[in-house]
């Protein structure tokens, strides 16, 4: 029944009186009729408040992307045109986003939790998920069995044109890893 619908932040669904689901993300929402099983995606009707910045990084087309300190999204600038756009959550997971890096056009992005890694195509149009369809789409999660949760060094390109990842060990625990993709 969840799989209708499609995402919704870290699994935050909830039921109305009539068995209906409600999903949230940061900026919008999903809700599944379950009678009908029509889904309908709203943008969350109020004015988006600012934010403080956590990261930047620059894209060959001359826009800047950046994200908030909490939530799961990311914001781009247009310099040339003086155009902000927030988009919503990246991936289906609470958390945020450490940094993005332009590669060949696509915004590569790492969150956390469970260091999310996400690609980005902002000339298609928005479709999160984890099919090979979804723009942007999840395309792993790399903290598996040694629990690197938190992506604290960012993501860069490097040698042979890889992407790698510097994370750190889950709460308490001592360590951490380079993931390259």
């Amino acid at each position: 029944l969840f799989a209708k619908p499609g995402t919704a932040a870290n699994n935050r669904w909830y039921f109305d009186s009539k068995g209906n689901i409600l999903g949230l993300l940061v900026q919008s929402y999903v809700y599944l009729d379950r009678r009908t099983q029509k889904v309908v995606h709203r943008t969350i009707p109020v004015p988006r408040v600012p934010q403080d910045v956590k990261w930047l990084s620059t894209a060959a087309d001359g826009r800047i992307y950046g994200g908030p300190p909490l939530g799961q999204n990311l914001f781009s600038y247009d310099p040339a045109k003086r155009l902000l756009t927030s988009y919503d959550q990246v991936v289906d997971r609470t958390g945020e986003i450490y940094y993005s890096i332009d590669v060949d056009g696509k915004i590569y992005s790492i969150a956390y939790a469970e260091a999310g890694l996400s690609i980005f195509d902002p000339h298609r149009p928005w479709q999160p998920g984890e099919k090979p369809s979804s723009n942007p789409r999840a395309i792993a999660y790399l903290i598996g069995s040694k629990l690197q949760n938190r992506p604290v060094a960012g993501i860069h390109r490097g040698p042979m044109g890889l992407l790698y990842i510097g994370t750190q060990l889950d709460y308490g625990l001592l360590g951490g890893a380079i993931s390259v993709f």
